[in-house]
């Protein structure tokens, strides 16, 4: 019998047996390089303004990072695809001044 650990090292798993403990919720793989925060301030800054992502200011990220996440997010239906540069899926919360 041929294992994972190769021709006469048998461990008790065979080649189809997978070993892999997996965490739940635990996705794996390179820790991201920007957070979130500035990415997701860049797109709505992109939805707001209506401009092209190459002139989203650096201070919300590499733009390529977050045409990508705004992409992803629209193709699994977690930001609204109807949504078109002027106008916001969600509300804008408005601050009153208190006059003084």
């Amino acid at each position: 019998m041929i294992t994972a650990h190769g021709a006469g090292r048998s461990h008790g798993r065979g080649v189809g047996d997978a070993g892999a403990v997996v965490v739940a919720g635990d996705e794996g793989g390179r820790p991201p390089v920007w957070s979130r925060r500035p990415l997701i301030d860049g797109i709505r800054f992109r939805v707001r303004t209506g401009v092209p992502w190459r002139d989203v200011p650096v201070e919300y990220g590499p733009w390529v990072r977050g045409c990508d996440l705004f992409r992803r997010w629209q193709r699994n239906g977690t930001w609204p695809s109807g949504s078109s540069p002027g106008s916001s899926p969600w509300p804008m919360r408005r601050v009153r001044s208190r006059g003084t």
